[in-house]
């Protein structure tokens, strides 16, 4: 079986890395849409291609994107939606003025991101399994197929820490109960909330900001097919409807779409 610190750790080093990496391989552009004006996304909702909603698409071309000021971050460049942005920083600061630290550890990610973190640990653990199924199964508990995640769209952060035991004491219970009591006054949500019966195992640093990323998602489960999500390693052993009905909207109901 994987040892699931060992794989929480290593998708910690390889975002890091892969944050970096993002401001410093301009070649990976050349998989990346034209830039869209933040006027007319917000006119538009109705008009995300699916690419979008796949994450592939440069952060750094996207106009209603914007680069998160280094101090609201742990390491690394992050990228979210402006709308998502400036409701975070509100939230940020006021949970500074109580004495709370919010600060992200990872945002966007792209396809291509999660696509090396989807390969690197089916390459690190497939050998401990006897079938890809059983692999995949695994990897599943906290890490999403390519074309899937949440994080594609910069509607969502993780904040802190991506270790569970990090938030049942100390700064990280704080910052947790902080965020339980007053995250949805900006709009965010706590994406994998606890005690569910389907989806990712719960993840305390993982928020969604809602105004938004409801659109994305109703829109997400009427345009995608599994084609769009492409040749990712193990996929062919997981029905496309089980991805939907169990991980994308294997969610807190306080996230889906109306």
């Amino acid at each position: 079986m994987i040892n699931k610190k060992e794989l929480i750790y290593m998708n910690i080093i390889l975002i890091t890395i892969l944050s970096i990496f993002y401001s410093c391989n301009n070649s990976i552009s050349n998989y990346y849409l034209t830039p869209i004006s933040m006027n007319f996304f917000e006119r538009n909702t109705s008009v995300l291609s699916k690419n979008i909603l796949t994450g592939k698409e440069n952060p750094n071309t996207i106009q209603y994107f914007v680069k998160v000021k280094s101090e609201y971050c742990l390491y690394g460049e992050q990228y979210l939606h402006k709308q998502a942005y400036n409701a975070y920083i509100d939230m940020y600061k006021h949970a500074q003025e109580e004495g709370i630290e919010l600060k992200i550890l990872s945002s966007h990610r792209t396809y291509y991101t999660q696509n090396w973190l989807w390969e690197t640990n089916w390459e690190k653990n497939r050998n401990k399994f006897t079938t890809d199924s059983a692999c995949v199964k695994n990897m599943l508990d906290y890490l999403s197929i390519p074309g899937t995640s949440r994080h594609h769209w910069g509607t969502d952060i993780d904040i802190l820490s991506v270790s569970p035991e990090y938030f049942t004491y100390g700064k990280g219970i704080e910052a947790l109960n902080w965020l339980n009591k007053n995250a949805k006054t900006y709009g965010y949500y706590l994406s994998y909330t606890p005690n569910r019966e389907i989806g990712y195992n719960y993840e305390p640093w993982h928020w969604s900001y809602a105004p938004l990323s409801r659109k994305y998602l109703k829109q997400y489960i009427e345009t995608i097919t599994i084609e769009d999500l492409g040749n990712i390693k193990g996929i062919s052993t997981v029905h496309f409807n089980e991805i939907i009905n169990e991980y994308v909207l294997g969610i807190n109901p306080e996230l889906l779409p109306s």
